[in-house]
């Protein structure tokens, strides 16, 4: 089915440009200026033609070719008359002209339609591979306690985000300041049921983006920067090895799109994201200094915190 998109792509590479200039000539008030420059353009040569031939014969006759205005005014009515003589005794051509360019324009459309209904298709496709990827348990991010001050009563935290391309921590940290000293940590939850999948199947992803403490408001809170720099968070990243059922370059372009609907409800709306929410703050008590914990997301149950030292 998706080779057949390329085909229809090719084959309309041809008419869809023919298509779009027969569409601007005349639908559009530059390409009917058009036209009409170039009537009038035709009518003008014709015109100066006849006058220029009758100059001559009347040269060649008299001696002189200067036309009098009634000999003008005769050879202009002559020509608009020949003209509008010509248009009409052509009536069929012009039709069949006609008819030839709306047929263009509609096999254009049409094929544009179909490819396009294809194109989606292998996007929905491609999306349904790429969460089948995706569902699964990831680490997300290491943190390590690296100060704790009692007398203050805060907590500095050294955040390292899981890179599953490299499959390694990545070497640019976040380091997060927070008054007190329980933290919380807010999921974000998105819940995908495609309509075009013929299995009507629902798969969630899931993203912890939020850290605050217990002295400030979930708004007041600080943003995990677990993305890179196009917004696509490191966990969705893969080595080429490890992606199955879609081309590497496939599954890149809908790790961005899956991207991009986390960050844009209404486009999400319109893919078939069922519904997109903040979970309940997952809450963490902070011992000392030197702990340290990775965060977990699991598709089926949300966030896990492992501990990893005491």
């Amino acid at each position: 089915m998706f080779e057949n998109a390329e085909l229809l792509h090719k084959i309309n590479s041809i008419f869809k440009p023919i298509a779009k200039f027969i569409i601007f000539l005349f639908t559009t008030k530059t390409g009917l200026f058009i036209l009409l420059l170039l009537f009038i353009l035709w009518v003008y040569i014709r015109i100066y033609n006849r006058l220029k031939e009758r100059k001559l014969q009347k040269d060649a006759a008299t001696g002189e070719d200067k036309l009098t205005l009634q000999e003008l005014l005769a050879i202009i009515f002559d020509e608009i008359t020949g003209i509008f003589t010509f248009i009409f005794t052509n009536i069929s051509l012009l039709l069949v002209s006609l008819l030839i360019m709306l047929t263009i324009v509609g096999i254009s459309a049409a094929f544009s339609s179909v490819e396009s209904y294809l194109n989606k298709r292998q996007q929905i496709n491609n999306l349904k591979i790429t969460l089948k990827n995706l569902d699964q348990s990831y680490r997300v991010a290491k943190v390590e306690v690296v100060d704790r001050d009692f007398r203050n009563d805060s907590i500095t935290l050294n955040v390292k985000f899981y890179d599953y391309a490299s499959n390694d921590y990545m070497p640019d940290d976040q380091t997060v300041k927070l008054p007190g000293h329980n933290i919380y940590f807010v999921m974000y939850l998105i819940n995908f049921k495609y309509s075009l999948i013929e299995s009507g199947e629902k798969v969630n992803i899931t993203l912890p983006y939020l850290i605050y403490s217990e002295k400030q408001t979930q708004d007041e809170g600080i943003r995990l920067k677990l993305t890179d720099s196009l917004g696509v968070p490191y966990i969705f990243h893969r080595d080429t090895s490890d992606v199955y059922g879609i081309s590497y370059s496939d599954y890149e372009s809908s790790i961005k799109e899956i991207a991009d609907l986390i960050t844009d409800p209404e486009k999400a709306r319109q893919a078939g994201v069922v519904s997109q929410y903040v979970a309940a703050p997952h809450y963490t008590r902070i011992l000392k200094k030197g702990q340290s914990f990775e965060i977990w997301v699991e598709q089926t149950r949300g966030l896990v915190i492992k501990q990893d030292q005491w």
